[in-house]
């Protein structure tokens, strides 16, 4: 298996799941795609599946919504 692309994968479904269904569509104003491309570009630099999820949660941080 190629962690890799797994996290790679992980990364872009979470984005993918909150861009398709966050309530709201406008993403509280943010340019989403520039988001998953700014927490993308960091994904080379993951070691562990930890540093995975620590972008991950950055990336749903940047919708400042405590519920997501």
């Amino acid at each position: 298996m190629d962690k890799r692309a797994e996290w790679a994968q992980i990364l872009d479904e979470v984005w993918r799941i909150n861009r398709d269904y966050f309530y709201d569509p406008g993403m509280h104003g943010l340019d989403w795609k520039r988001v998953r491309d700014q927490y993308a570009a960091l994904l080379p630099h993951a070691v562990t599946r930890e540093d995975v999820n620590f972008l991950i949660g950055e990336l749903i941080g940047e919708l400042n919504a405590s519920h997501t």
